[in-house]
């Protein structure tokens, strides 16, 4: 009996729509954070995850949220 390998999905969440993948070779941490350049709440996001479903392993972004001053 062999074993065949199978490719996982990434998939990136934020507020329910889904992030490009920019670098499937970068750390999901990258990732957000080259997002930030255009999401500037996703600098200080967490990241839950990954939860893996159907080959798809789904990781979800949720910005922190704090006061000023």
């Amino acid at each position: 009996m062999a074993i065949e390998l199978t490719p996982v999905k990434r998939n990136i969440t934020y507020q329910g729509r889904e992030l490009a993948d920019l670098q499937p070779d970068a750390a999901v941490e990258d990732i957000v954070r080259m997002h930030a350049l255009t999401i500037p709440e996703l600098a200080t996001a967490t990241i839950e995850g990954p939860t893996i479903a159907d080959g798809t392993a789904t990781y979800t972004v949720s910005a922190r949220l704090g006061t000023k001053g």
